[in-house]
């Protein structure tokens, strides 16, 4: 934080990261950007560009497109009220 603080000061660009919610709103306020959580992992893997920290972001980029569609066809199912997922597990 002292780095930060001192980096506002001088009008430098500061770039900060970190993965814990209480720390978050320190670095908003004295960082021009902020790094949350995941993103700590993704711009290692950019800026490194090693194949399996990328491999392991693209897994995980993909399993949560997954999870989005397994959520969205759930939830218009059970809209249309009809188990759609069910009928599939038990066939």
């Amino acid at each position: 934080m002292y780095l930060a603080e001192s980096a506002a000061a001088l009008d430098c660009i500061s770039i900060a990261g970190t993965a814990r919610a209480t720390q978050l709103h320190f670095f908003v306020a004295a960082c021009d950007y902020t790094l949350i959580a995941e993103e700590i992992f993704v711009i290692s893997a950019y800026l490194t560009q090693d194949p399996t920290q990328l491999g392991m972001v693209r897994g995980g980029d993909i399993s949560k497109v997954i999870a989005c569609l397994l959520i969205a066809v759930g939830a218009i199912s059970a809209t249309l009220g009809q188990d759609i997922i069910g009928s599939i597990i038990s066939k």
